[in-house]
């Protein structure tokens, strides 16, 4: 499937993609090998971020208006952040890991804050 994004997390071990087929995949980069599959979006994902080096989580965002939260050691969504119209085609955290900001195709970009896991 087409890939849309690609991004390591913050120690250079991990690389999460996203794919037009709606699904995040996280590859252990020493090994060359996917070791977690994540699906939830209902249309394709866009974009895609870890939370700061040490942390367990990774962020999405899809063309579905969603932005998703996932717990990479059970492989579960544990939270989504709505209220875009249109897409989201990008997301950022803060270097600690409590702000999110996302870019929507609604021409909006929203602030949101993160809970620790």
């Amino acid at each position: 499937s087409w890939v849309t994004s690609a991004k390591f997390d913050g120690d250079g071990r991990l690389l999460c993609s996203v794919s037009k087929d709606r699904s995040l995949r996280i590859w252990d980069v020493q090994v060359g090998y996917e070791v977690l599959e994540l699906w939830g979006h209902e249309s394709w994902t866009t974009c895609c971020a870890f939370a700061p080096a040490g942390g367990s989580l990774v962020f999405s965002g899809g063309h579905d208006k969603m932005v998703r939260q996932w717990d990479l050691n059970s492989g579960m969504e544990v939270g989504q952040f709505t209220g875009h119209v249109s897409g989201v085609y990008d997301l950022a955290l803060s270097a600690d890991g409590c702000i999110l900001t996302t870019a929507s195709w609604d021409g909006t970009c929203r602030v949101w804050s993160v809970k620790k896991m």
